[in-house]
């Protein structure tokens, strides 16, 4: 039963530190000022909605969405005949 207690006490201290910059990152993208402070200063999704009126944003956002699909497809074409051959 200890080992067991230990075990869950070690993953979680792992997923909480594994976890922390996701939850910082989280936190800044919502806040009102432009600086990058922490806890963020008020609330504000100005930022999101730059991404999609901001025509330098946008396109960046479709080449990374872009990259992302063809890395995928690469992935799954590379991947899947390999599996199945396994």
């Amino acid at each position: 039963m200890t080992a067991t207690w230990f075990r869950r006490l070690y993953f979680t201290v792992i997923a909480l530190f594994l976890a922390a910059p996701l939850i910082v990152v989280a936190g800044v993208s919502v806040n009102s000022r432009q600086e990058l402070t922490f806890p963020p200063v008020g609330f504000s999704a100005a930022w999101y909605a730059q991404i999609f009126t901001d025509p330098e944003w946008r396109l960046a956002l479709i080449h990374s969405v872009t990259l992302a699909v063809c890395s995928a497809a690469i992935a799954v074409a590379i991947a899947l005949p390999l599996a199945w051959f396994l």
